[in-house]
């Protein structure tokens, strides 16, 4: 198994999906990719399907029954991840960079961003920051 997954919430995005999956799959190193599909009605979900078989070992589609918003769907990647044994680990001198960010008009498909976005996203850090404090981890010895 790769160690590495890209989690990739999707909703209407049949213009850009398989671009986007595509250049990941063509990174190195390698990723593998989980697409959270909150039932595009566009077919977003049907592209990956397709690519599926293209990629069968490297490419998984969570398919989610109405759209709930992107802090869940990587929310939901997050434990589908976890839960198939994908290891998220943070090595002694790990350093975090400030990457500076232009936003661009898109080129293709269309914004799904709202004014509940960032609701959503404050309301979801602050819930997993809630439940961590009663949850008890195992320490990995190095």
């Amino acid at each position: 198994m790769i160690p590495r997954i890209v989690i990739i919430p999707t909703y209407n995005e049949k213009e850009n999906i398989e671009d986007i999956i595509r250049k990941v799959i063509s990174l190195s190193p390698v990723f593998n990719i989980l697409i959270v599909d909150d039932n595009s009605p566009d077919g977003t979900g049907k592209i990956v399907k397709q690519l599926q078989i293209e990629f069968p070992d490297q490419l998984f589609l969570m398919e989610r029954k109405e759209k709930n918003g992107v802090g869940t769907a990587y929310l939901d990647g997050f434990k589908w991840c976890i839960g198939k044994g994908y290891e998220f680990i943070w090595k002694h001198g790990f350093n975090i960079v400030e990457v500076p960010i232009i936003f661009t008009d898109r080129t293709n498909g269309e914004s799904k961003i709202s004014h509940g976005i960032i609701k959503e996203a404050i309301w979801g850090v602050f819930s997993m920051k809630l439940r961590s404090f009663f949850k008890s981890y195992n320490q990995i010895e190095s």
